[in-house]
């Protein structure tokens, strides 16, 4: 029974090929369009999605008289000595210096331009962010003048280096700060809006006063959005109870008895990071995504109100047609099946077509996209059930209304030519016969 419909819905778009092609193309960019509009809102939305007890991870922040990503160097330190029922206090002090100097298998050293993203921290960042090592262990992160590379940064330092054969390696920061090679990590998988390409021990730092005074180490009276904390809680805490904690410290080692506190600390949940525009000024605005979830379906009914007015334009053509089928016997309803198998083979043709288009429209629209986009980040189950719903979902739509109103027609009529003199359903017109 399936085989004799496909091979007749095979047939009838072949015989109308323009018809067919017109209908497959004009769905495909739809389609294409709207797929495009799906993978970025799959990117923003699969930020940090992938760590593990997400919900007890928070970033501090300060929303006080002057808001900021960023807290007090010394407080982070403060957290770690006297808040002991933290599982993990990750400090995130990005760096800023321009460039690098590599030793080379000469003894050499090449500079390299800082074109990757640095920071300081410690081994709890990878509590947080857990990574896949290639060599070494995040405890190479507690002792100072050691560095972390990703497996990219390796790449373009040492070539094609083995991993294990880097550690020990030294690169020189800021002119005159040597740090060793102590691991590499793989590539992060994920997006995040904390991924970098190389970690430097923040002990590191007290070392040498310049980098003191860069990352005012001492000064409880300088935050910025360039030293930031990460902290985990312990399962079930009480995230409120943790900020007064927080407020207290600040309270006491900060402010005089008295004086004016301009403060506010909070915790901001890592699933709000990327969305918190009042933090972060590359933050994505949910109401952005919701205007291009708005976009997405309009592509889509557009494209299938353009295919409804072609098939309904060739409803006298298939009116005959309608007409001796119901007189071979064939109900409404086989009818309407044999109309949406149709649809399908012309939405599952364009569905694949934009498959196939999909990397040029991301070439061509790359100005308007996320530059980090990347299909290798983005869970593909999700993407294949998005093109099984949207076929799903234009085949009914561009579908059911035309078969409707093409199996409406009375026979006789249809027969006799007549469905430009009489109303083409026969509940509108008694008379009509069966």
């Amino acid at each position: 029974m399936i085989g004799n419909s496909l091979k007749t819905a095979y047939r009838f778009l072949k015989k109308h090929k323009l018809i067919t092609f017109i209908n497959i193309t004009s769905l495909a960019i739809g389609i294409t369009a709207t797929l495009v509009i799906f993978l970025m809102i799959q990117y923003d939305y699969s930020f940090d999605k992938h760590v593990p007890n997400q919900e007890q991870v928070y970033r501090v922040v300060n929303n006080g008289e002057f808001k900021n990503a960023g807290v007090y160097v010394p407080l982070v330190r403060t957290m770690e000595s006297e808040l002991p029922n933290l599982e993990a206090v990750a400090p995130i002090y990005r760096s800023h210096i321009p460039k690098l100097k590599v030793s080379t298998a000469t003894d050499k050293f090449q500079t390299f331009p800082k074109e990757q993203k640095m920071a300081f921290t410690n081994s709890q960042y990878f509590d947080i962010f857990p990574s896949k090592w290639l060599a070494g262990s995040p405890k190479a992160l507690n002792s100072s003048g050691n560095i972390i590379l990703t497996q990219k940064t390796l790449e373009k330092f040492y070539g094609k280096e083995l991993p294990a054969n880097v550690i020990g390696k030294t690169i020189i920061y800021a002119d005159s700060i040597p740090l060793q090679v102590a691991g590499v990590i793989e590539n992060p998988q994920h997006n995040s809006d904390f991924n970098f390409d190389s970690f430097i021990a923040d002990a590191t730092i007290v070392q040498d006063n310049n980098l003191k005074k860069m990352y005012s180490w001492e000064a409880w009276n300088s935050i910025s959005d360039s030293h930031q904390v990460l902290i985990k809680t312990k399962a079930h805490s009480n995230p409120r109870l943790l900020e007064r904690n927080i407020a207290n410290l600040l309270k006491k080692y900060k402010y005089k008895e008295g004086e004016k506190i301009n403060d506010k600390l909070e915790l901001q949940a890592l699933s709000d990071v990327h969305f918190d525009t009042r933090f972060n000024y590359e933050a994505t605005h949910p109401e952005a995504l919701r205007n291009l979830i708005l976009l997405a379906f309009f592509l889509l009914a557009l494209g299938a109100v353009n295919f409804i007015n072609l098939s309904t334009a060739q409803s006298i053509e298939r009116a005959k047609e309608v007409g001796i089928r119901k007189t071979l016997g064939s109900s409404k309803a086989t009818l309407i099946k044999q109309f949406l198998l149709e649809t399908f083979l012309i939405t599952l043709s364009a569905t694949i077509l934009a498959v196939l288009l999909l990397p040029l429209f991301l070439h061509v629209f790359e100005g308007f996209i996320p530059k980090n986009l990347s299909l290798d980040r983005l869970d593909k189950t999700v993407i294949l059930l998005f093109l099984f719903g949207q076929l799903i979902v234009v085949t009914i739509l561009a579908g059911f209304y035309p078969a409707w109103v093409l199996t409406g027609y009375a026979p006789v009529l249809a027969l006799k030519n007549q469905l430009g003199k009489k109303p083409i359903f026969p509940e509108a017109y008694g008379s009509a016969k069966h």
